[in-house]
């Protein structure tokens, strides 16, 4: 069998897709299929109405500035356990609308967020430690 990866993302997400089987919600309301906005509001307790409003706005958004949406943050997610979902989801919602990769839009971020999640292959470079032992670790915003 052979699919697109975005067949695969919207299956992921419960999209239904035409000529592809599987179980999909029947709306926004069904909160007994994963990925809907009403699945999220028992987990999260985020109300669907709020979290269809936001895709909404952001779509919207989007779609009026040919792509100059931007998500910024800094570090905050990578105290949660599953920061990499975190990513995933503000990666996706940029991507599906159009934004990624566009001036004025995509993804930013600061406070050497970069340096978090490869850390280990970082750390040898930036202290040297293959020349030079104990390596110092210092963060780099209040150093500067």
């Amino acid at each position: 069998m052979v699919t697109t990866v975005f067949d695969l993302l919207l299956a992921r997400y419960g999209v239904r897709r035409a000529g592809l089987p599987g179980q999909w919600p029947a709306g926004y309301e069904d909160a007994s299929v994963p990925c809907t906005p009403a699945w999220q509001e028992t987990i999260t307790s985020v109300p669907a109405r709020a979290a269809i409003r936001t895709a909404r706005e952001f779509a919207r958004t989007a779609e009026q500035t040919r792509g100059r949406s931007m998500i910024v943050m800094g570090a905050g997610t990578n105290h949660w356990f599953h920061s990499d979902t975190i990513y995933r989801s503000f990666l996706s919602l940029l991507l599906l609308t159009g934004c990624q990769g566009r001036n004025g839009g995509g993804w930013a971020h600061y406070i050497g967020q970069e340096k978090v999640r490869p850390y280990a292959g970082w750390q040898q470079m930036a202290t040297a430690a293959d020349w030079a032992r104990p390596s110092r670790q210092m963060a780099g915003t209040p150093y500067w």
